[in-house]
């Protein structure tokens, strides 16, 4: 009851995330836009549109990964497994998500560890905004521990339907919400 309730709350905050990431491209976007319009037609560039676009693009990628990874649409080098029965494959694609998952959690400690000691020293990027640097450390901290909890929910996806019997649902992640 507890494990669906918070993949319930999970799958919301993913959602909050895709419609984040969704509209800092659009304002990426509109950002390029008003610098060609500026530059081309009144000779009148701004420096601050690259350093926005710029953070755009890395929140983008943070608060998208674990949604894109939840819908099954991360890049997949399938040649190799494709080969294998449906068991050999979940049992494959289970041991390659919990080690993936190993991964994003020591990603996750370090960029929070790396975030947390610029917060305290007050350090800002060495450009024209100085932007301080613990949001952008913050960020990749927060896509980590959501990817390590999509790899772990993905990871007993398919070590479930490697043990189901034939008559059982198969396939469904732990916490999906439904």
């Amino acid at each position: 009851m507890i494990f669906r309730k918070s993949g319930i709350i999970f799958d919301i905050m993913l959602d909050i995330f895709r419609i984040l990431a969704m509209l800092l491209i659009g304002s990426a976007w509109l950002i390029t836009c008003l610098e060609v319009f500026l530059r081309y037609f009144f000779n009148r560039p701004q420096a601050w549109t690259l350093e926005l676009v710029e953070y755009s693009l890395l929140y983008t990628t943070f608060l998208g990964s674990a949604w894109v990874l939840k819908q099954e649409q991360h890049v997949i080098m399938d040649l190799v497994i494709s080969r294998f029965n449906p068991k050999t494959q979940n049992i494959i694609n289970a041991i390659t998500s919990v080690l993936a998952a190993l991964i994003c959690i020591i990603m996750f400690w370090y960029s929070g560890k790396a975030a947390w000691d610029h917060f305290g020293r007050g350090s800002v990027t060495p450009k024209l905004l100085e932007f301080p640097l613990y949001p952008l450390l913050g960020i990749i901290c927060l896509g980590y521990g959501s990817l390590f909890v999509q790899f772990m929910r993905r990871a007993y996806g398919f070590i479930k339907r490697r043990t189901d019997t034939p008559g059982e649902q198969k396939g469904e992640p732990l916490w999906n919400g439904t």
